[in-house]
């Protein structure tokens, strides 16, 4: 049904651009069109700049289409409800920005280790066809002039972090040719250099803090990798960085001047409203929800290991590469629809049960990154936005994985209900006991990419499409990440290789998928109930499988 009032016609067009289609109806389902969470937050936040209003993300999932949000924002209007959202304001920057909360803490972690890669974000992407490297190095700059966090450089002042902001900051881009070696002897060159480049240690104070390189492989065939630390950028930012990137390269490659739509703000502009915003009520508030969702439940996860945990971990990782077949993939759509769930809820559901198979407890501890990104001015910005939110798994009382999905759909509810206290601040406020060995509150980590790096055609000749690789390090025990293309849920697990082998991370994930296969076939069993081919608590080494390439060359010809 077509929109009828004003109110549903202005939905009806945030549904619309959020989403990407040309129309919706005003009873049409957020989330059988396409919706996740990520976009739910995107359509609170446009509700809130266009109507002045704040709506729960629980509304988009009690009744998810455009008929029912409207009734909420008329009986919001009515009540006088106006958001509690303060809006974002441009801070003078003759007066110095302070550091984002996040910033902050991942500072004060870099000192202690500066040459720990594993803040280093990086992206390949395959270029195939006449490249113009000048219009790529202009419009690498452009990027850099565009966004003041990449031209950011941070000094130590008396022990503490101070940020200093350049007009001008240069980020080269370093060319290597392996066109010329033999085909034997090119995949390795090629896999090392890149390898160098994504771990090689940045310096906060000097900068620059992004990097740039450019492989020629072939005639016409070129692999280009970008490397930011984590202090100036998130997974979302190369997905900005890359867009940007091909704008400005369009424009300089057809010899005009690209104009991209002025940005409303910059990082440092959101790094004191951040702090302004959680400096009363909303900081306390935050901080007694989270301390009541994690009472009681044990900050280390009893998930045995191949080797004892070191005293000081080494970071080193390996990664396993999975994919889920298309009946299953289908079958955890069908589930989240029918259940009132994401994609996400539910396979962090199945991950709990996963868990707790192997280690008994009936509460547990697993983070999750979101991004962050809660008002629509800083959606195309560079910089650190995302947060880390812990999730409590409750496997009380032997649930049915139907029990366990309603869990966690209410759980993940009320976390994103209270995602603006950075994880660091909750760390400090709980006052958690210290280990170098571990990382705090959690060891696991899980998450489903709903913003993927975007696939970008330049001038009609040249397409980007991205490259998967693996840096061989490990934040954490174990980090799962998801996405889906091509009609499959696929993924990597990147491990501990400090405490597991390859073998017993392949094991744990055909377990996962066992138990998914379960929980989408009969939602009703119950979860400790289904059987596993060894060990319930997978203790069985008897697997053993090679771990996965550093770097994936054999994609970069399939593109």
């Amino acid at each position: 049904m077509a929109p009828r009032t004003v109110t549903e016609e202005l939905l009806a067009g945030i549904w619309s651009e959020v989403l990407g289609l040309e129309r919706v109806g005003v009873h049409d389902n957020f989330f059988a069109l396409g919706g996740h969470s990520l976009l739910a937050t995107q359509v609170i936040s446009r509700v809130r700049q266009r109507f002045g209003i704040d709506l729960p993300l629980r509304a988009m999932f009690e009744e998810p289409n455009v008929a029912h949000l409207a009734r909420l924002i008329a009986a919001a209007e009515t009540r006088g409800g106006a958001s509690k959202l303060p809006p974002i304001t441009l801070v003078d920057r003759a007066r110095e920005p302070p550091l984002s909360f996040s910033q902050e803490r991942l500072w004060f972690l870099q000192q202690l280790d500066p040459n720990n890669p594993f803040y280093h974000i990086p992206a390949a992407v395959r270029i195939r066809g006449p490249l113009d490297r000048d219009a790529l190095r202009r419009s690498i700059e452009a990027v850099v002039r565009r966004h003041e966090v990449l031209r950011t450089t941070f000094e130590t002042v008396d022990g503490r972090a101070r940020q200093r902001i350049h007009d001008n900051l240069a980020v080269p881009l370093v060319e290597r040719d392996f066109s010329g070696l033999p085909d034997s002897e090119r995949e390795t060159a090629v896999r090392r250099h890149i390898i160098e480049g994504i771990r090689a240690p940045f310096d906060l104070a000097r900068g620059p803090l992004v990097r740039a390189g450019l492989v020629r492989v072939a005639e016409d065939d070129y692999v280009f990798f970008w490397v930011l630390h984590h202090i100036v950028g998130d997974g979302w930012s190369m997905g900005v960085a890359l867009r940007d990137l091909a704008a400005f390269y369009e424009g300089f490659k057809a010899g005009t001047e690209p104009r991209l739509a002025e940005l409303a703000a910059q990082y440092a502009d959101f790094a004191v409203w951040q702090r302004n915003y959680l400096s009363g009520d909303v900081r306390e508030q935050q901080l007694r929800f989270w301390k009541e969702q994690l009472d009681g439940v044990p900050e280390t996860l009893n998930l045995s290991t191949d080797r004892p945990r070191p005293p000081v971990p080494t970071f080193r990782g390996g990664t396993h590469l999975f994919e889920l077949p298309a009946p299953l993939t289908g079958g955890i759509h069908a589930l989240s629809q029918a259940a009132g769930t994401t994609p996400f809820m539910t396979l962090l559901a199945g991950f709990h049960a996963l868990l707790g198979r192997y280690t008994g407890q009936e509460h547990l501890l697993v983070g999750t990154p979101i991004a962050g990104r809660v008002l629509p001015e800083i959606e195309p910005l560079i910089g650190f936005f995302v947060n880390t939110l812990v999730m409590r798994g409750d496997l009380s009382g032997r649930p049915t994985f139907e029990e366990l999905l309603r869990r966690t759909r209410e759980r993940a509810l009320a976390a994103y209900a209270h995602q603006d206290l950075p994880f660091e601040r909750l760390v400090d406020e709980l006052q958690v006991r210290r280990d170098i060995s571990r990382n705090p509150l959690f060891q696991v980590m899980f998450a489903l990419q709903d913003a993927p790096l975007p696939t970008v055609r330049l001038d009609n000749k040249l397409t980007f499409a991205p490259v998967e690789f693996n840096a061989g390090t490990a934040q954490f025990d174990l980090s799962v990440s998801i996405h889906e293309s091509a009609g499959l849920f696929r993924g990597s697990v990147k491990y501990s290789t400090d405490l597991f082998d390859a073998g017993t991370v392949a094991r744990f994930m055909k377990h996962y998928q066992r138990l998914l296969e379960a929980m989408t076939s009969d939602p009703q069993q119950r979860v400790f109930g289904v059987p596993l081919d060894d060990s319930p608590r997978g203790q069985t080494k008897s697997e053993s499988e090679e771990p996965a390439s550093e770097f994936d060359f054999t994609g970069l010809g399939d593109n």
